[in-house]
């Protein structure tokens, strides 16, 4: 296996005899260094673009944009002949266009279902979706070099016996985004750990009230969000019943975690100051950090091009040490949550504001800043605990 290998440079080993084996679509230039198996595996071909893009019925209707697609793909030949007048952008990973497109810099990537799918979870993308289809088909078959037909009938042989209720099983597991993933549900617990819970039946949460979708307040004060939907899964399997906490702003959930008054957060990121009162799980959701600007504003490439205005952060994030080191110069307003934020980029009091795609994104459609876009990426993410 070749981790982390670029479709280009995959496809050039394959043709060197570097590598025997490879997963890919059968063309007539291939088939000169390459022998197929059967098709295993067949998957539509989509177009992804902001939420915010009018919907599309073929790849006609993105006449005049640019379109970003992954070089090499088989795919891209077929869908070029099918439009050859339209704008293409080449990209060397499904990942560069995915992120092209929710940065602004493409409007439309057209890539597989399964990849499109999996990756805006993975990515957390909150602001593409799949909005139409190209009415092609990546047909995937197993790749072997020329020179060993054996393999191939051993390899097609194989398949055919494999029952369809196991191939099923695989499709499943892989159409399916990262989060919602079947898991063991099984929970084995020490003597010890059972004794604290019946000491311990109710543990007070610091719950962000408006850190929506990750964890937010509805209008009946009640839980809600992803850290909500995992905090009931915990509370099921083990008893524990999680009390939230109601309107604390973030500086008084991490004020009453520090002094006891609360037991844990929800959801937060690891620092060396909050290591010192607080023990952290694994990250359970990972939050790229993004630029977000006025729509008039020029999309950035670099952090050091905050350096010519004033840049809004939520007191108390993890990011504000961390850009004071890196970039000094950078002129940091901190404000007391997104919304107040996002109030202030609109207005023109502050030029830029740093904060996650995922919860920024719904923030801007929820309270409708037409005027707010995402200008440029960081280089911080959100590893997201409980503590």
């Amino acid at each position: 296996m070749v981790p982390n290998q670029k479709w280009a440079d995959t496809i050039r080993m394959a043709k060197a005899r570097e590598l025997d084996v490879i997963s890919a679509m059968e063309s007539e230039e291939r088939k000169e260094y390459l022998s197929f198996t059967h098709n295993y595996f067949e998957v539509p071909i989509v177009i992804v673009t902001r939420k915010s893009h009018e919907d599309i019925e073929s790849p006609a209707d993105l006449q005049g944009q640019r379109i970003a697609i992954a070089s090499g793909y088989g795919f891209t030949e077929e869908l070029k002949a099918q439009y050859p007048d339209l704008d293409y952008r080449e990209v060397e990973t499904a990942t560069e266009g995915l992120r092209g497109v929710s940065l602004g810099k493409y409007d439309a990537i057209v890539e597989s279902f399964a990849t499109s799918n999996y990756k805006m979870v993975e990515l957390g993308l909150s602001n593409l979706k799949i909005n139409g289809d190209t009415n092609l088909l990546m047909r995937l078959g197993l790749a072997v070099r020329k020179d060993w037909p054996e393999l191939v009938s051993i390899l097609n042989k194989t398949m055919d016996a494999i029952p369809a209720s196991e191939l099923n099983a695989i499709k499943q597991k892989w159409l399916t985004a990262p989060d919602t993933e079947s898991r063991d549900s099984s929970l084995s617990l020490s003597v010890d750990e059972k004794a604290w819970i019946e000491k311990h039946p109710i543990v007070k949460v610091g719950v962000d009230p408006v850190f929506a979708p990750l964890e937010f307040q509805d209008q009946k004060g009640h839980h809600k969000g992803i850290s909500a939907d995992f905090l009931a899964l915990i509370s099921n399997r083990t008893g524990i019943k999680f009390q939230p906490s109601k309107n604390l702003s973030w500086t008084q959930i991490q004020t009453g975690v520090r002094e006891r008054n609360l037991d844990m957060f929800s959801a937060v990121t690891r620092t060396a100051e909050r290591e010192q009162y607080a023990l952290y799980t694994q990250p359970y959701i990972n939050l790229p950090l993004m630029i977000f600007a006025r729509e008039e504003q020029p999309y950035l490439t670099d952090m050091s091009e905050l350096n010519y205005g004033k840049t809004a952060i939520v007191k108390g994030y993890a990011v504000i040490p961390m850009v004071e080191e890196d970039y000094p110069e950078i002129e940091i307003v901190q404000v007391d949550d997104v919304q107040s934020a996002l109030q202030a980029l609109a207005s023109g009091q502050v030029d830029y504001y740093i904060d996650s795609l995922l919860t920024t994104s719904h923030h801007i459609q929820e309270l409708g800043y037409a005027n707010v876009k995402v200008a440029g990426e960081t280089p911080y993410r959100f590893p997201m605990s409980m503590a």
